[in-house]
């Protein structure tokens, strides 16, 4: 969970992660739920964020989540 929220952190620097729930943990695939704030409009949000493991053993964001949050 913490490789999930760094990975989102750096992704979204303006945001603030309230929450973050495991919604899938198998072999090799996993979800994550979080709930975020945007630190400059205050605006609260969603987004679920697949992970697959990599033949090297590493996770990975697959498919690739926005650019930019709603």
């Amino acid at each position: 969970m913490e490789q999930a929220h760094d990975d989102f952190v750096a992704r979204y620097p303006k945001v603030t992660v309230n929450e973050i729930r495991i919604t899938r943990d198998e072999a090799t695939t996993r979800s994550f739920d979080f709930d975020y704030r945007n630190q400059i409009s205050g605006a609260v949000g969603r987004l679920d964020i697949h992970y697959v493991k990599r033949g090297d053993g590493k996770w990975e964001m697959r498919p690739e989540p926005p650019a930019q949050l709603p």
